[in-house]
C-alpha cells in the first residue's frame, strides 16, 4: 500500500506480460478506480484521455483524487492477462517523502 494526499494526482504505469512474460497487448485494458468511500469510475483504453499506450504491452493512467477522502484501489485488467492491484491510502498531512508514481510489471 502506498500513502498520498487527497487532491494528488496519481500516475501508474503497467506492463501485460503472457505466460511467457513475453510483453503482449491485451485485447482491452480497463482500470477500475475503488475509492474506500464513494462510486467506482472505470476507464478503458482508447475511450477517453485517463489511459495512455506507452508502447506495446505498458500502459499509463493518471487518476486525479481530489474527490477522494480514504483510500483508492486502483485495478488493472488486460483482457486475457494477469490482473494487477495497486491500494492508496490517502492520508491527511502532506510530506514531500512521499511519490504516488509506481511501475508494476505481473506476470
Amino acid at each position: 500500500m502506498q500513502h498520498i494526499w487527497p487532491g494528488k494526482v496519481i500516475r501508474q504505469t503497467v506492463t501485460f506480460k503472457d505466460t511467457n512474460s513475453n510483453v503482449v497487448d491485451p485485447s482491452t485494458v480497463t482500470l477500475y478506480v475503488v475509492p474506500t468511500v464513494g462510486t467506482s469510475v472505470t476507464y478503458v483504453y482508447g475511450q477517453g484521455p485517463a489511459i495512455s499506450k506507452v508502447s506495446t504491452g505498458v500502459y499509463r493512467a493518471t487518476v486525479d483524487t481530489s474527490a477522494m477522502r480514504e483510500g483508492v484501489s486502483l485495478e488493472w485488467d488486460g483482457a486475457g492477462v494477469d490482473t494487477v492491484v495497486t491500494t492508496y491510502f490517502l492520508d491527511s498531512r502532506p510530506s514531500d517523502n512521499l511519490n504516488p508514481a509506481r511501475s508494476l510489471t505481473r506476470v
